[in-house]
């Protein structure tokens, strides 16, 4: 029981700090490798077009597209 809490806890942690580390790279305007939602690499031609990009361009069609959608 134990070792299921602590792998519980070790995966929140990681969420967590994988978290925290997006949110100050945006605060900084500095993006990152991997998008914050899907977790692939953002490719680094959209980085150099985007330095401050924080998701894959699939992702940020995601987002954008629900955004217009509830305004």
């Amino acid at each position: 029981m134990a070792d299921e809490i602590e792998i519980a806890g070790d995966y929140i942690q990681r969420k967590t700090d994988e978290r925290t580390a997006a949110i100050r790279a945006q605060l900084q305007g500095e993006g990152q490798d991997w998008c914050e939602d899907c977790g692939e690499d953002i490719p680094q031609a959209r980085r150099l077009a985007l330095p401050s990009a924080t998701r894959c361009t699939p992702c940020q069609g995601l987002v954008d597209a629900k955004r217009r959608a509830y305004g």
